[in-house]
């Protein structure tokens, strides 16, 4: 129990990093978009008209977003003991817009609803396998 605290801990630094710290601490000439979107699910209608490489980076944006939050609610249930379902669906998606509106203000990214929609996919994801396993260990 304590290692998986201690995963936790770590996954979330990590997420910190990949979200904020990247930005501030670029690596290789990471270049930085600015500004917003806030027409939902826009780029991924638009995707048969961008060109093949493009493609793929939408592709890596989107399933890198739903990725990068799948393990959210079982971090968060294990460091803060928040076992109510709808609890940790509903801050996985304000950690979301908190993580979308600091890139935003502080002009460290490109905040996206997209981002918001995709992450919180993730935490849905992620609230899935945490109450499917619970099933399975009840039977």
């Amino acid at each position: 129990m304590r290692l998986l605290k201690y995963f936790s801990v770590i996954y979330l630094l990590l997420l910190a990093y990949t979200v904020i710290g990247i930005r501030i601490f670029p690596v290789d000439h990471y270049k930085i978009s600015l500004g917003y979107n806030l027409i939902p699910l826009k780029k991924y209608s638009d995707i048969k008209s961008l060109h093949q490489s493009a493609r793929v980076l939408v592709n890596i944006d989107f399933w890198g977003n739903v990725l990068l939050f799948i393990p959210f609610p079982f971090c968060i249930k294990m460091l803060f003991k928040i076992n109510n379902k709808w609890h940790l669906l509903l801050f996985g998606c304000i950690m979301s817009i908190a993580i979308e509106i600091s890139q935003y203000i502080f002009r460290i990214g490109f905040a996206d609803i997209n981002d918001v929609i995709t992450n919180s996919i993730g935490t849905l994801l992620g609230l899935l396998f945490i109450v499917q396993k619970k099933v399975s260990n009840e039977k």
